[in-house]
């Protein structure tokens, strides 16, 4: 096995925050191409974007969250409107 040290772009990390949920905190990890959710007061992030290649990429994975996390929490306050599209 074998230890590189990354270069300072290699550590790069990216921020990317919402004011409409500020209970939430994305990074980017272009190295790892990966988009995370850490949820403010928690350590460790969830995964929930793959194969993200730019930041772009990593915008629309947080955009896409966020309009489903809208939609159920929109369906779990009003499960009579949920049966009204059944």
């Amino acid at each position: 096995m074998s230890v590189h040290a990354l270069s300072p772009a290699e550590r790069q990390v990216y921020v990317i925050k919402t004011p409409t949920f500020p209970q939430f905190q994305f990074e980017w990890h272009p190295q790892a191409k990966r988009v995370y959710l850490t949820r403010i007061g928690s350590t460790i992030g969830e995964p929930i974007g793959f194969e993200i290649k730019d930041h772009g990429q990593a915008q629309m994975c947080v955009f896409h969250f966020l309009r489903g996390y809208r939609q159920r929490s929109l369906e779990l306050e009003n499960p009579t409107e949920l049966i009204k599209l059944i």
